[in-house]
């Protein structure tokens, strides 16, 4: 993984538990594509994969079985 083994030496690294917040942030991250190969999907877990080496508790939302965008309700406004 290129986070541990380029960045992972450079990144600044908090006591969470000291702070007044008591835990690692909570972060969601989300994308928008449901294609494999999307670069959002990609972008995401890449993010994700530096937040978790920050020390956040990181969650990937996968929007499978979301309703699907339909182009052929757009556009057309029935007033």
């Amino acid at each position: 993984c290129w986070v541990k083994d380029e960045v992972s030496t450079k990144l600044t690294r908090y006591d969470y538990v000291s702070m007044p917040i008591g835990r690692p942030p909570r972060i969601l991250v989300l994308y928008g594509s449901l294609r494999p190969q999307s670069f959002s999907r990609k972008l995401a877990y890449e993010f994700a994969r530096l937040l978790e080496e920050l020390g956040c508790d990181v969650r990937v939302y996968h929007p499978h079985g979301l309703p699907v965008r339909d182009p052929s309700l757009e556009g057309s406004d029935p007033k």
